[in-house]
């Protein structure tokens, strides 16, 4: 078809939307809309894509998320050195082997440090969550792109290669999830990333946070060439971190659960007689009323309310057992004698008298 031609004046109305485009001739319908000033962007339903922004201004607007991280010794000595993103107040996220050992964690910007403790650690991924209760301005979160990363997409890293001031390199995606090594991050950029800005912030040319850099390196990974874990990684640290947490507490109950009983520890016939000798304190079962011995062999013990104390002589059989010979004061010359399997107890010198057998009137 053609382009019907009309004496009627263009105006800027959906009407004359219609009536310009009647074939399929685009050129002359583009000719035809020129007048009309209708946006062809508006016409497809999309919004103009914001202009990237220079790299100083990237720069500029990012670097106030960005910290150094430190891990300290218990003498508050630095063994390890990297960079951290302020995610949301008073939080901040960095790579977990930069902080590995540390027994004291701290974050500084712009020349005032504040001390920081591990909330999260999502020890498969690599990224630590920290607490910083007194962070504040002129420190501010980053904000984190919910768009999908491409191939080819121009990106900026901002991290402390020095730990002391903040430098910014730049580079394209270079593939996602192309290494066979699950334990390293997923993300290859083109360029390097030095230790001290590992746990920095790998941002877009819009100034939003897409990554966050890491020093690792991938067996396949180019020469030059440096990794990031996704920005969408951060806000499963807290759940993913406690997921692993009731595993391991799962995973220790049934060890403890599964775990044999320890060995019972029996002392010797003469053990038992030294100890007698010296008089070791003695127990009638692991619970039970403790024994007391002299050194001449003699037992005693209180029976407790409503018993009789109990007392007599002692002997060791060549089997190690210990022998209680009990008088009984109401019938006149009648013993009955227990002999007792003996333990140690699991702490301490006591000695555990388990029932073997018990005999009347020997």
């Amino acid at each position: 078809k053609r382009i019907t031609r009309t004496s009627r004046p263009p105006h800027r109305s959906h009407s004359t939307l219609v009536y310009c485009i009647q074939g399929r001739i685009m050129i002359r319908a583009i000719r035809c809309l020129a007048g009309t000033g209708i946006s062809l962007t508006a016409i497809a339903g999309f919004a103009a894509p914001a202009a990237p922004l220079a790299p100083v201004d990237v720069f500029e607007r990012t670097s106030s998320s960005v910290m150094v991280v430190r891990a300290l010794n218990e003498n508050e000595s630095p063994i390890r050195q990297g960079s951290g993103v302020i995610t949301a107040a008073k939080t901040v996220v960095t790579h977990c082997h930069v902080i590995a050992k540390a027994k004291q964690v701290q974050v500084r910007q712009g020349g005032v440090s504040y001390i920081a403790q591990l909330e999260f650690a999502d020890i498969d991924r690599d990224l630590c969550q920290l607490g910083v209760p007194d962070l504040r301005a002129p420190a501010s979160p980053a904000a984190i792109s919910l768009q999908p990363l491409k191939v080819g997409q121009r990106i900026f890293s901002v991290g402390s290669p020095n730990g002391r001031d903040f430098a910014m390199g730049d580079g394209l995606i270079y593939g996602i999830g192309i290494s066979p090594d699950s334990s390293t991050p997923p993300i290859e950029i083109t360029s390097a990333v030095p230790a001290g800005v590992s746990g920095g912030g790998i941002f877009d040319e819009s100034g939003k946070l897409v990554g966050i850099a890491s020093a690792l390196t991938a067996k396949t990974s180019i020469k030059g060439h440096g990794l990031a874990s996704p920005a969408a990684w951060i806000a499963e640290i807290p759940v993913r971190a406690k997921l692993r947490q009731a595993a391991e507490r799962n995973t220790a109950a049934q060890a403890v659960a599964a775990a044999p009983p320890p060995p019972v520890r029996r002392p010797s016939a003469e053990e038992l007689r030294q100890a007698i000798a010296r008089a070791t304190p003695f127990r009638m079962g692991r619970d039970g009323t403790e024994v007391k011995f002299d050194s001449g062999g003699w037992w005693s013990f209180d029976g407790g309310p409503g018993t009789f104390p109990r007392r007599g002589h002692s002997s060791v059989t060549a089997d190690a057992q210990v022998c209680l010979v009990q008088t009984v004061p109401q019938m006149q010359a009648s013993r009955l004698t227990a002999c007792y399997e003996a333990e140690k107890a699991e702490s301490g010198p006591t000695i555990i008298l388990v029932e073997k057998e018990r005999k009347a009137n020997p």
